[in-house]
């Protein structure tokens, strides 16, 4: 590739990321706003609901924060009456999480709002569409997930 279209994919491929990373973000704060969530306390509720109970430190490892970050987030869901945070008996330093049934109404609703609004927005994409875009949205995660640690 010569300099300059190698110049020229650089720029058009961070303008592209940087939008849709803007309308991405936009996107998902506008849909868990009217729950009464931030973007992080939906990710870590949903985390929590897809793969039950977890430890503070590994739904902090997978959702990519610190311990300390979510820890402050987790107190705001339990104070909100999202999450319940509890001491492992026999390892003190250890804080389980896990979700309130209030939680887990919200999520049905979530789960309706998705349904009913976004999914049928994809009905109109044809499944070759929709293979090419979950080909180039994988291609691009492997990509940033080599780059980005």
């Amino acid at each position: 590739m010569s300099e300059q279209k190698n110049d020229d994919f650089k720029f058009t491929a961070q303008e592209l990321m940087y939008s849709i990373s803007y309308r991405m973000e936009t996107c998902i704060r506008q849909f868990y706003e009217p729950f009464g969530l931030t973007t992080p306390q939906a990710m870590i509720i949903l985390y929590i609901h897809r793969n039950g109970r977890g430890k503070v430190t590994e739904v902090a490892n997978h959702l990519h924060m610190t311990n300390s970050n979510l820890s402050t987030i987790c107190r705001r869901l339990e104070r909100d009456g999202f999450l319940i945070r509890t001491r492992d008996l026999e390892d003190q330093r250890i804080v389980w999480l896990s979700l309130t049934e209030h939680c887990e109404q919200r999520i049905r609703e979530i789960d309706q709002k998705i349904d009913s609004q976004y999914l049928n927005n994809l009905n109109g994409v044809s499944k070759e569409d929709g293979e090419v875009i979950l080909a180039g949205l994988t291609k691009l995660n492997e990509i940033l997930c080599r780059t980005v640690k």
